[in-house]
């Protein structure tokens, strides 16, 4: 049986061609030995994925497929690779006999003689177009990715300050702190669920007999909420305030001369304002009243808004009408019913949020007014600007520490004693 140099028998041989043969990716032979490094042996995998066939490639230094398409950094590298003989294993643009590219990996093994010389060059040509698209197409996304997150991160710089100013125009429309007379302390607090607030809360003195004072609760959270909140708090600012909403006597005043309008007329004032638009889906809720300060009576409507609770020095609550004055601000178009509660020295009167009475614990229970109810008259005989703080941190507790799901706003009215307790 007749060998070959390697030792291995023709049968053997045989075998190792057939079994190159059959291999999907294209392995070539090249003899270093001969000039210009012509082709000795291609298998078919080599025919069928470059379209030549045997007679048109052998002879040939296999530079042919790259057709000008293959990048002159790798042209160097696989030049180099050859001179010093060395393995290399490159990627690059090949052309085939019809004229279509292909991507090719091919990797390039140096065979030696017994004195350690080159002789020839195995090629092993892999089609990785698919693998290259994709990679590519990976790398574009990539690219455009990166150019996107410049775009957001702008975009939300931009919105952040939008944000910030647009916070600094919410806290503009808050008081500048508490309120203080001998017949009445205002304290507040107002905690935002999210950037923006959809509560506002204020008061204002109207005149050296009455102060007015209202908190409005805007559905849903974002900036489609505080703007309507701001909106509202602003027009009831402007037309509270700005003439005190000045007409001929009426229950308030009952005697001649300019006064005040009722609360009634300026909920159902605001109605007007802000009708409920479907497509925005926004309304309010709204607490407006008078304090006189002369009657220590608060005249007031409830619109949609939670009814206060109150606590006498001694704890035991304040008897309140906890009817509704009527539907959200935007919903009704009918009269709104008001109500008053009077407060003698020492009482305490709390305005809330739904944010606070139905604040729920990790077991979805609400904390409820029983229990709001229940703390104040536990608390009625503390310093007043203590108590917001104290139900801050009860409301906390109850929540488990987490955040709070929505706005919190209170406002804590305390009746003064005859003689002056405070000083303006």
């Amino acid at each position: 049986m007749k060998t070959c140099d390697m030792g291995w028998t023709q049968e053997t041989l045989n075998l190792v061609v057939r079994a190159a043969d059959r291999a999907r990716d294209g392995i070539t032979v090249a003899d270093m030995r001969l000039p210009d490094q012509p082709l000795v042996y291609v298998n078919d995998g080599f025919l069928r994925l470059t379209g030549y066939s045997r007679e048109e490639v052998i002879g040939r230094n296999c530079r042919f497929l790259q057709g000008g398409m293959a990048s002159r950094e790798t042209v160097r590298a696989i030049r180099e690779a050859l001179d010093a003989g060395r393995e290399i294993e490159v990627e690059l643009k090949n052309v085939r006999k019809d004229g279509t590219t292909f991507w090719n990996r091919l990797s390039l093994t140096p065979l030696r003689d017994q004195s350690g010389t080159v002789t020839h060059y195995v090629g092993v040509q892999s089609d990785i177009t698919e693998q290259v698209e994709l990679r590519n197409a990976l790398e574009d996304a990539m690219l455009r990715l990166e150019s996107l997150q410049v775009d957001i991160s702008m975009n939300c710089a931009r919105l952040q300050q939008g944000l910030e100013a647009a916070r600094r125009v919410q806290r503009a429309m808050l008081p500048a702190g508490s309120y203080e007379h001998p017949q009445l302390a205002i304290y507040w607090h107002l905690l935002a669920s999210e950037e923006l607030a959809g509560d506002l809360l204020q008061f204002c003195q109207l005149d050296d007999r009455h102060v007015a004072l209202w908190m409005l609760d805007v559905t849903g959270h974002g900036v489609g909420p505080a703007l309507r909140a701001v909106a509202a708090s602003q027009l009831l600012a402007t037309r509270v305030r700005v003439a005190s909403q000045l007409q001929p006597g009426n229950i308030l005043q009952p005697d001649s001369g300019p006064c005040m309008v009722c609360p009634a007329e300026v909920a159902a004032w605001l109605s007007e304002e802000f009708p409920w638009e479907m497509d925005l889906g926004l309304y309010f809720t709204l607490f407006y009243g008078i304090f006189n300060l002369e009657t220590a009576i608060l005249r007031y409507v409830s619109a949609g808004h939670p009814v206060p609770v109150g606590a006498r020095p001694d704890g035991t609550p304040l008897n309140i009408n906890q009817e509704s004055g009527g539907m959200p601000v935007g919903l009704q178009q009918a009269e709104y019913i008001e109500r008053e509660v009077g407060l003698n020295p020492g009482e305490m009167l709390l305005l809330f949020s739904d944010g606070v009475t139905e604040c729920v614990n990790e077991d979805f229970e609400m904390y409820g007014r029983e229990r709001l109810q229940l703390f104040l008259s536990n608390h009625a005989s503390d310093p007043a600007d203590q108590v917001l703080d104290k139900l801050i941190q009860e409301l906390s507790r109850w929540r488990g520490g987490k955040a709070f799901g929505d706005d919190i706003s209170l406002m804590l009215l305390r009746r003064g004693a005859s003689s002056p307790e405070f000083i303006i």
